[in-house]
């Protein structure tokens, strides 16, 4: 057996310059596949294999030769000319594969080694990096070195490779098989008891479920929609149109197309893996356990993110143990949470959209190929033309109607319950709005439902949380004598084994974050510190040393924080995982909160604070970081958190931190960089750092009167479009000064309590959906202006408009100014000759007169500008 490679006649398209970017490419580690459209074929998996070792070889080396130089090297593919007659070769090379290759590649194959060492020594004489005499050897020693690891450590990536040489037989009813068993298993996640390690509980989904509404993307109907999303002219829950899409192959004629791929969207807990289990059960049960098309169920958070969207149907053919040919089989794919490729960490947002593209394309491609893939709505854009072709749906959130519904359900476990005793009072008393908010969560109800937890009306999320996780912890509290090895002295005292419990539980929430499948495995959940401390301060020294005693207590306590088994890890290890989502990413904000007071709050003996090290600050935040992008998700619960915290410790947190803050924003956020362990690019890690540095900072401050300083190293951050800060928040107490260097946006932000005072503020900013309260535009500089905005549905409140501030060339839309003392009675004139404003503006907007008495008891008249309905 053996394989004839040439690059030249492989039959997929090479873009060279691409090509060379990517071998190259000492930032993303990008692969073959990312710029090879590859046909699934034993050659091109060859071609993969040989182009990825080449990859790792020239980085790992050309980083231990200069890593300094290759820091300073911007912009690789201006030199691609220079090297592109050692490219062609290097890609085009003639190589003979049979299933000793593996074992002898300079024997079978020494042309190729040295046409990519030559590529090799090109690129680095170019980028001015000195090659050491006899180079080359090391060089080929490495490469050998390498593609050995590729191939055994990533043998299943290459499986194409594997089953050529190893010629598998796979017997028709092993296949079968194995599709049976996929659907018993996924069926019983709409079936089996919720809480399996309870005993006295029995509620299962298929008991509590409720059917939400959703809406329509307004690009997918024929006539068009004045929202972004839209029902349906005949209100139906979303179980029965996906029924009616998988069954029948029907969909309503109002839609464009009968489209072959559905996203659907909606915020954390609403039900979107609950509404796949619901389907799976109503295809099962309509066609007795064995539908016509084969379907599978696949949750995203189970595969390896990176392989998922570079090699993504080879990767789910792995995942469910079958070959199907996704170009002409009939299949339909369930894929549940699109966010939690994401989230595990290594993908950017070019990633995801190559993922949609190919997922889609291959869905138009072949009718008989129907996918359904779920995802958070803020992971997805829905007017990306990646997803042009694909249905779009975003699930409601409860109504009062569907929440009462459910807790009817949910009293049929658990009669005596204070939720449901005290729902009706809830939802129609304004009191309780935000407390209503939280219930039209099904995965959060079913919490605070099921901790039976007294509900105030002050009560906040985060103090919800706290409530629900206070009872979490007095449930584990050696109930039936299954913690018989708690040491004597914490049994009188639950309050102090409630704190190192939680504790340890959201260690075990920041761990879960950190891994890139969002869960842990037994193994490596016995080995952590944090574990051999809880067990140290809580449990007898009988238990210490046994692994089998320390794993079944770690059980035990899980269950009773929700965790539930995972699929099995990589290396076959038993892993758990969160309940759900919302629940680890709270406790790891939680995690991240407890880390920032230990090192900001340190004391001297005297009772004094300590200094805080620039290093150590630094050092935490890196770690609190790690190798993931600060989500969100995490950032919303941190916030939730600070609000709840003893304005003392805020006061003296926001003192202690400003210092040492803005020290590290003249270091750029960054003081250490470990290129072998980092997986964040260097930008993509100081970012992430800043965001959280000023989340931990800003939050502090968010009830004083104190005004934050910025700069414009500061703006600069802040400002920047990958920032999320730009979008849905707080920005208030705050003055602006500096400049910055790029377009801003500000979009569903509340802007309040600011001063915008620097040259040039207000120009070149798009605002959308935002409100800016008691905001002073002032400037002392020789230019005063407010020029070149786009402000679209923006209320402007409390505003002072200095006397000299030019305003003109910005876009009014759907613009409200309330309440805001202009400089002369002819100022709403000069503003709609010199702005382009809508027919509302000039209607509604009006200038007003009051008599006022300046310092000097002198009479004078004051302008406003009012806006009148």
């Amino acid at each position: 057996m053996e394989i004839k490679l040439d690059g030249s006649k492989l039959n997929f398209r090479v873009n060279y310059q691409k090509v060379f970017q990517n071998l190259f490419d000492f930032n993303l580690g990008s692969t073959v596949t990312e710029i090879i459209n590859i046909d699934s074929t034993k050659e091109s998996a060859a071609f993969a294999l040989l182009f990825n070792v080449a990859h790792k070889t020239n980085i790992t080396l050309s980083k231990e030769l200069d890593q300094e130089k290759i820091n300073k090297t911007q912009n690789l593919v201006d030199i691609y000319s220079e090297v592109e007659s050692e490219l062609l070769l290097f890609l085009n090379e003639r190589v003979l594969l049979n299933k000793d290759f593996f074992d002898n590649i300079i024997q079978f194959n020494p042309g190729y080694l040295t046409k990519s060492y030559n590529l090799f020594t090109k690129y680095l004489t170019l980028i001015e990096i000195e090659i050491p005499a006899n180079y080359n050897y090391l060089y080929y020693v490495a490469f050998r070195k390498n593609l050995l690891e590729e191939y055994s450590d990533l043998k299943e990536k290459y499986n194409i490779l594997a089953d050529f040489f190893d010629n598998p037989v796979s017997d028709a009813n092993d296949s079968f098989n194995k599709l049976i068993s996929h659907y018993e298993d996924i069926e019983k996640n709409f079936t089996s008891k919720l809480q399996s390690g309870v005993e006295e509980s029995s509620e299962t989904l298929k008991d509590l479920y409720v059917a939400p509404f959703f809406k329509i993307h307004n690009k997918n109907f024929k006539q068009e929609c004045s929202h972004d999303f839209d029902a349906l002219e005949e209100e139906t829950d979303i179980n029965i149109f996906l029924n009616n899409f998988v069954l029948k192959n029907e969909l309503p004629k109002s839609l464009r197309e009968n489209y072959n791929m559905i996203f659907i969207l909606g915020q954390p807990g609403q039900g979107k893996t609950s509404l796949c289990y619901k389907l799976i059960f109503d295809i099962l049960n309509k066609k007795n356990g064995l539908p016509e098309i084969p379907f599978f169920f696949i949750k995203i958070r189970d595969l390896h993110a990176k392989d998922f969207v570079n090699d993504t149907f080879i990767t789910i053919n792995k995942a469910i143990q079958q070959k199907i040919d996704f170009n002409v089989d009939k299949c339909l794919l369930i894929l549940d949470g699109l966010d939690e490729a994401y989230m595990s960490g290594g993908l950017t947002d070019n990633d995801l959209k190559n993922l949609y593209e190919r997922l889609n394309k291959t869905s138009r491609h072949n009718k008989n190929l129907k996918i359904i893939l779920t995802s958070r709505l803020n992971y997805l854009n829905a007017n990306d033309p990646s997803i042009e072709g694909s249905l779009v749906l975003k699930i409601d959130i409860l109504d009062k109607t569907q929440i009462k519904e459910y807790l009817k359900k949910f009293k049929k476990f658990y009669p005596q319950n204070i939720l449901v005793e005290r729902v009706d009072e809830i939802l129609e008393d304004k009191r309780y709005e935000h407390i209503g908010e939280l219930l039209q969560q099904p995965v959060l109800m079913y919490f605070i439902a099921l901790t039976n937890i007294d509900i105030e009306e002050n009560d906040s999320k985060a103090k919800i949380y706290n409530k629900i996780f206070d009872s979490l912890a007095k449930r584990s509290w050696d109930k039936n004598g299954q913690l018989s090895h708690i040491k004597t002295e914490l049994r009188s005292n639950h309050e102090k084994y409630s704190k190192y419990l939680r504790q340890y539980i959201r260690s075990l929430a920041f761990e879960i974050y950190q891994s890139p499948y969002l869960h842990i495995t037994l193994n490596k959940l016995i080995s952590l510190d944090s574990t051999q401390e809880f067990i140290k301060k809580c449990f007898n020294e009988s238990i210490a040393s046994d692994t089998e005693a320390i794993k079944d207590v770690s059980k035990y306590l899980l269950v009773s924080f929700y965790f539930q088994a995972s699929h099995k890890s990589q290396d076959g290890d038993a892993a758990i995982e969160f309940f759900h989502n919302s629940l680890w990413e709270y406790l790891t904000a939680e995690f991240m909160w407890e880390e920032n007071k230990r090192i900001i709050l340190t004391k001297e003996e005297d009772g004094d604070f300590l200094p805080v090290r620039i290093e150590e600050y630094f050092d935490t935040l890196s770690k609190l970081v790690g190798n993931k992008e600060f989500k969100s998700e995490v950032r919303r619960n941190l916030e939730n958190i600070i609000s709840i915290e003893n304005s003392k410790t805020k006061i003296d947190i926001f003192s202690q931190t400003k210092d040492v803050f803005y020290k590290l924003l003249q270091r750029e956020m960054l003081l250490s960089y470990d290129w072998k362990v980092e997986k964040l690019s260097i930008k993509e890690k100081i970012h992430n750092i800043f965001e959280l540095a000023w989340t931990l900072f800003y939050w502090n401050n968010d009830s004083s009167e104190n005004r934050i300083e910025t700069n414009s190293e500061f703006n600069e951050f802040f400002f920047d479009s990958r920032s999320s800060f730009y979008f849905s928040y707080t920005i208030k107490n705050i003055n602006f000064y500096g400049s910055y260097f790029h377009e801003q946006y500000l979009t569903q932000c509340f802007v309040q309590n600011v001063d915008f005072d620097y040259e040039g503020i207000i120009e070149n900013f798009n605002l959308h959906s935002c409100i800016l309260n008691n905001v002073k535009l002032i400037n002392y500089y020789e230019v005063h202006r407010v020029t070149n905005n786009n402000f679209e549905n923006v209320t402007l409140d409390r505003i002072t408009f200095s006397n000299d501030f030019e305003i003109k060339g910005n876009i009014f839309k759907d613009v409200k100014i309330l309440h805001s003392q202009v400089p002369e009675k002819n100022w709403l004139e000069r503003i709609i000759k010199n702005n382009t404003v809508d027919e509302e503006f000039t209607k509604k907007h009006k200038i007003t007169i009051k008599n006022s008495t300046d310092g000097n008891g002198k009479k004078t008249e004051v302008y406003y500008i009012e806006f009148k309905e």
